[in-house]
């Protein structure tokens, strides 16, 4: 089965007039929005067609396939207004096939209620939400492939909330017109559908999940195999259903494939702009990614810590 480069151009244009065409409204299940990874953290989250770990599953399923073997990963990230947000992720391939799984928490303790203007609270409360993934991912061409994650997702503020989502993904390893296969590889281009589902109703009021749409492309500007050192440079197009387009920009240098500096920006947001971020691999198994996300408009700084294991 072959996928030609006509058919993906008429899939990205219509998911993205779908998207264009939906008017801005108002989406609950917010801790969807926040992303996992020290490494797309670092690259300002311009990833959808450069990370192929563990973490691939939440940000491009199809991007699964990029690099076979197994994958756990373990993110901490300290998010703004005191949010706990962390997830686990693992991937593993077979053959042709790629599967992954994920588990995101997200908690607020110590909420404090108020029925009228007071000192002391009328009551204390918490928020806890998850969503668990499971992804499965396979090529559909020698350059091509698709992947899909189905969502079970959960929502507690007093009352609760239950969602079933999907997300839908192409990755794409564009072939340059010249044959040259020093440059065979380096463009990859990325497309996901994220949040697409049903959602029950809290208290009343049915939620609507945050659905968007994600089209990222990627480029190795330097691809040393013998040094094993890389610079890859990310763009990336962001069109949420219920607000405005934004945009995202990244970079990654990678030193004797041991150390990372990772730069990034985001524009069309109210409060992000730059990101950076640090990366460690030891033992050839064992690596450490650090990304570092200001806020502005006074709310802090969000660090964004992963450990994986390779196996």
């Amino acid at each position: 089965m072959t996928v030609k480069p006509y058919l993906l151009s008429i899939i990205f244009c219509s998911v993205f007039s779908a998207a264009v065409s939906a008017g801005p409204g108002e989406s609950g299940y917010a801790f969807l929005k926040i992303g996992i990874g020290g490494q797309a953290a670092g690259m300002g989250e311009a990833v959808s067609a450069h990370v192929s770990d563990a973490t691939a599953a939440f940000w491009n399923p199809a991007a699964m396939v990029m690099r076979p073997g197994r994958n756990i990963s373990f993110t901490y990230n300290r998010w703004i207004e005191g949010v706990n947000h962390n997830a686990i992720a693992a991937k593993w391939t077979a053959g042709d096939h790629a599967f992954g799984l994920y588990y995101v928490y997200t908690g607020v303790d110590g909420i404090e209620q108020r029925d009228i203007p007071s000192d002391d609270p009328t009551a204390v409360f918490s928020s806890h939400d998850l969503v668990l993934g499971v992804s499965y991912a396979r090529p559909v061409s020698r350059r091509t492939a698709v992947g899909v994650t189905s969502k079970y997702i959960y929502e507690r503020i007093q009352s609760s909330a239950q969602a079933i989502a999907v997300d839908i993904g192409i990755w794409h390893n564009v072939r340059f017109v010249y044959d040259n296969p020093e440059l065979d590889g380096r463009w990859r281009m990325g497309l996901s559908v994220r949040n697409l589902g049903y959602s029950g109703k809290m208290v009343n009021e049915r939620i609507t999940l945050p659905a968007s749409v994600r089209f990222g492309t990627c480029y190795d500007f330097i691809r040393n195999r013998e040094s094993k050192n890389t610079l890859t440079l990310g763009m990336e197009a962001i069109k949420p259903f219920d607000d405005g387009f934004k945009l995202a920009a990244g970079a990654e240098y990678v030193y004797r494939d041991f150390a990372a500096l990772r730069a990034g920006y985001q524009l069309g947001y109210d409060s992000r702009s730059f990101t950076a971020g640090l990366g460690l691999k030891m033992w050839n198994r064992l690596s450490v990614d650090y990304g570092f996300m200001p806020m502005s408009n006074g709310l802090g700084t969000t660090h964004r810590v992963t450990t994986a294991f390779q196996f």
